[in-house]
Formats: C-alpha cells, structure tokens, sequence
C-alpha cells in the first residue's frame, strides 16, 4: 500500500469530477489500487509455478496468463469508471 500511495504522488493524475458525486476522494487517481494489487496477486502466483514448470514455452504461457490477468483487472476499472 505504500508503494500505491508513492506512486500516485510520482505521478499526481487527478481523479475525474463529476457534478454530484457520491463520494469525494482527495487522493490521485492513477494508479488504480486494484489493479497494483491484481499485480501483485497475480506475479506472486506465477512466481512459484514459473519456477518450478519446465519449459520455457510453459513458462512464458504462466507469465502471459498473469499478465492478461491483471490487463482484465486495468481494463475492467477504464471500463467501469471510478467507483467508490
């Protein structure tokens, strides 16, 4: 959580406005919170079988895999738009 909240400092993009928003965040917007965390998740469950897989054709497929993975996770927030 602290490297998200460094990043959107780095970075400063600020949240979209609406004219009558539920809620009103403070914060920046980029980078999604899911989606770091997706990252993680999912790099952290490719590291073990990456390791242990043999094959570099099987092992570039668990790579891609978590990669689509977190691209459906980025993908589904541009899609949905900010929820809060």
């Amino acid at each position: 959580m602290l490297l998200n909240v460094a990043m959107k400092h780095t970075f400063e993009r600020a949240r979209p406005h609406f004219l009558e928003p539920i809620v009103s965040l403070d914060t920046y917007s980029f980078p999604s919170g899911h989606t770091v965390a997706a990252t993680l998740l999912y790099g952290f469950l490719a590291c073990y079988p990456v390791r242990h897989v043999h094959g570099r054709a099987r092992q570039m497929a668990i790579v891609l895999a978590a990669c689509a993975m977190v691209a459906l996770v980025a993908g589904s927030r541009l899609y949905l738009g900010p929820i809060t």
